[in-house]
């Protein structure tokens, strides 16, 4: 039993986890790029980390639900519905046979305190949905997605067949039926606002210091814009360029590494970069900011500052453990603690909740 895609949109790509200790041979990680959408698109329907989802970018897929599923959506709003019925996202949902999920392009209108939609021609907000922007959105499978690794179309490898192809019409993805759950949802104030003003913060490498002190003042003190030229290889950032220093030999790439070519422009690595790369290196980007990052259409405007490693550590560790040790435990969350699993009677949704909020970055 499975999802049949009716239309494949602009690109639908079956990401798990990514890989792990492969760069030697010249793979790259893969994976999703909006590692803090993914994660709760599995934590909604108590998946195990590294399940496998759908990463759909700008929307125009089309889903057909061959038996009773359920999913879970989070990441960008791509104005999602049920059949003709409305469907906002960080949500579990019920997709009952012969339902239809489809999926339109990116809400990206503002809709000030008074609920109003500045781009609407009426000025007001379809059914009251907030507009939080966004260009990536994620749906979850009870059980998680049955993938031959990551989907990286560059290499020809993963996904759904095993050679990295985006999905395409007829194409069935493979569910397990059955499967219990129950409507859960993401309290609205841990969403992400990916109309915010960005902020990237930056872990100084090795290479960091050959840069002169002029290149690290424009690097931090200017705003940046994204171009349009960025993919999930790498993030292109334009500028008033930045003298890099030469005589730099190749060496491996890590995730969110922030490198500088010739013409001084900064490009942030991203899930399929390549492994190795000579050009001089900064330093890396915090992994939670990338996630936002993945959400930012081109043409907007970004700045850098600084991070200590052991911030960037830290951080990680509270990511990881909120979302791994309940992967690893297998069950719902307890009521009380770290987590509190809050059940709402007389069918209303669960929501789902952490006190205090251990990502407070992905809020801008």
């Amino acid at each position: 039993m499975s999802l049949r895609v009716i239309k494949p949109g602009i690109l639908a790509l079956p990401q798990d986890g990514g890989r792990r200790g492969v760069m030697h041979t010249g793979l790259t990680q893969g994976g999703p790029l909006d590692l803090h959408a993914w994660a709760w698109a599995n934590r909604l329907l108590d998946n195990p980390w590294g399940a496998g989802t759908l990463e759909i970018h700008y929307g125009g897929l089309e889903l057909e639900a061959e038996t009773d599923l359920w999913l879970s959506l989070t990441g960008a709003d791509l104005d999602s519905r049920i059949d003709d019925e409305p469907l906002a996202p960080w949500q579990s949902f019920l997709l009952r046979r012969g339902q239809r999920l489809r999926f339109g392009h990116p809400r990206t209108g503002i809709t000030d305190p008074s609920g109003t939609d500045r781009d609407s021609p009426t000025g007001e907000s379809e059914g009251g949905r907030p507009r939080m922007g966004g260009i990536r959105a994620y749906l979850g499978v009870a059980g998680g997605l049955a993938l031959d690794g990551p989907t990286v179309p560059r290499e020809g490898l993963g996904g759904l067949h095993g050679d990295g192809r985006p999905l395409a019409i007829g194409d069935r993805l493979p569910c397990t039926p059955g499967l219990a759950g129950r409507p859960r949802a993401v309290p609205g104030h841990f969403h992400p606002d990916y109309s915010a003003p960005l902020t990237l913060r930056l872990i100084p490498g090795s290479q960091f210091g050959a840069f002169s002190a002029e290149a690290h003042e424009r690097l931090f003190g200017q705003s940046w814009r994204l171009s349009p030229r960025s993919d999930r290889m790498g993030a292109r950032l334009e500028g008033k360029p930045i003298e890099a220093p030469a005589g730099l030999v190749s060496e491996g790439i890590a995730l969110g590494a922030v490198q500088v070519p010739p013409d001084g422009q900064p490009i942030i690595l991203l899930n399929d970069r390549q492994t190795l790369g000579g050009y001089p290196k900064l330093g890396a980007i915090h992994p939670l900011d990338l996630a936002a990052l993945a959400q930012r259409l081109p043409g907007t405007a970004l700045r850098l500052r600084p991070c200590a490693l052991h911030e960037a550590q830290e951080e990680m560790r509270n990511f990881l453990r909120y979302f791994q040790t309940h992967a690893a435990r297998g069950c719902r969350p307890s009521l009380g603690g770290p987590l509190r699993g809050a059940a709402v009677e007389n069918g209303r949704r669960e929501r789902l909740s952490a006190n205090p909020d251990p990502f407070p970055t992905h809020r801008s």
